[in-house]
């Protein structure tokens, strides 16, 4: 165990001491204001859910103000699956149905340079936000004197925020790569380091933009998705954005090109997302076969199927494995009803995308059944 591994370990237990003290602290006022036990509890894990819910879309919030502030431009702010974005010059509200965070603040860069664009107080802009508050909230907890029971009930609900608070902000701001995914702490680090990465990172940022003006993701020059053939695919964030490539290369018939970046992926040794999705991908074009053999989903597949089961091309993938695998034609029905139904969806094109691709598999399917007399 290196150095640094030793620090995050020591961090961490001393926050989980801190946390599991000042939790304790609640709980035991809660009791002192003649709460059972049972509700006690139910009272400390109702603070809890509402602190980290505040601070998960507050830390959004500083990643807007931090982008504006940098000079990037507001591109889509989104609560659960209700999304604000900006297209053209009006803000619409459409549909983002990501199950992995219930918030999430994507910022245009495109008015400034991708050589020179000022990207680490963007990524501290977060838990900068969840320190603020936390800071805010513990001052408020040691002036208020808590007379009568609604303040008393405040006041440690002030405890309990702050303290969760300086948790995920420290949880931001230590680089961490958790199950595939770079925190902020880690994209800093990362961007300063590789030139390749900061290009993924800013071009990302870019895509992202681009699809939500109505653009498809073959529709787009293929310089704002190309990845050098020196790029570190070790990095989840470059990896992700090549998944991205191999998708135009084939959509412009580019195979050769696109394989090769393919056998690159493969060669990573990290299951983390950006595998996920490519394997997800690779599997609908099989799906696509007259007779598809799949091999068995790997854990990182079934986790990000998870994490975007409501994002239309995760649904687009279940309903062709339901329909060709598995034959059950009354749960493809309601699969393919809710991909028809997401027409208010962030990405329009990616959604009408998978639209095409369910109508493929059905006009596939249906072949192969009259085929086979089923």
């Amino acid at each position: 165990m290196n150095k640094q591994k030793i620090m995050m370990l020591i961090l961490f237990i001393t926050l989980g001491f801190v946390f599991g003290y000042s939790t304790g602290m609640v709980y035991d006022a809660l009791e002192d204001i003649g709460l059972t036990m049972i509700s006690g509890g139910i009272g400390l894990f109702i603070f809890g859910i509402v602190s980290v819910y505040i601070h998960l879309i507050l830390h959004e919030v500083g990643h807007l103000f931090a982008g504006l502030i940098s000079g990037y431009e507001f591109s889509f702010f989104r609560v659960h699956k209700w999304t604000w974005a900006k297209v053209g010059q009006k803000i619409q509200l459409k549909t983002y149905p990501l199950a992995a965070a219930p918030g999430q603040c994507i910022m245009n860069p495109e008015p400034l340079s991708v050589d020179h664009f000022p990207y680490v107080f963007y990524n501290r802009g977060g838990y900068l936000m969840n320190f603020l508050l936390s800071a805010v909230a513990m001052i408020l907890f040691l002036w208020n004197p808590a007379d009568g029971l609604g303040l008393v009930l405040f006041r440690y609900f002030l405890l309990l925020f702050a303290v969760i608070g300086i948790f995920l902000g420290l949880t931001n701001a230590i680089p961490l790569n958790m199950n595939g995914v770079e925190n902020d702490g880690a994209n800093i680090r990362s961007i300063g380091e590789d030139k390749s990465v900061a290009h993924a990172f800013y071009n990302t940022l870019r895509i992202s933009h681009e699809l939500q003006q109505g653009y498809g993701l073959a529709e787009l020059p293929e310089d704002l998705l190309r990845v050098e053939d020196d790029a570190d695919f070790s990095s989840s964030i470059v990896a992700s954005f090549a998944v991205n490539y191999t998708l135009w290369l084939r959509a412009h018939g580019k195979l050769e090109k696109a394989e090769r970046i393919e056998t690159r992926l493969l060669e990573r040794e990290t299951p983390d997302i950006a595998m996920a999705a490519y394997e997800m991908e690779q599997k609908k074009r099989e799906l696509l076969q007259q007779s598809p053999e799949l091999t068995k989903e790997s854990q990182a597949l079934i986790q990000y199927v998870q994490l975007s089961k409501d994002m239309p091309e995760t649904l687009a993938y279940q309903y062709a494995y339901t329909l060709r695998v598995k034959r059950d034609d009354a749960l493809a029905k309601k699969l393919e009803k809710k991909i028809k139904s997401m027409d208010k969806h962030l990405y329009e094109k990616e959604w009408k995308a998978s639209v095409e691709y369910v109508n493929q598999v059905k006009n596939i399917h249906e072949g192969y059944k009259k085929a086979f007399g089923m």
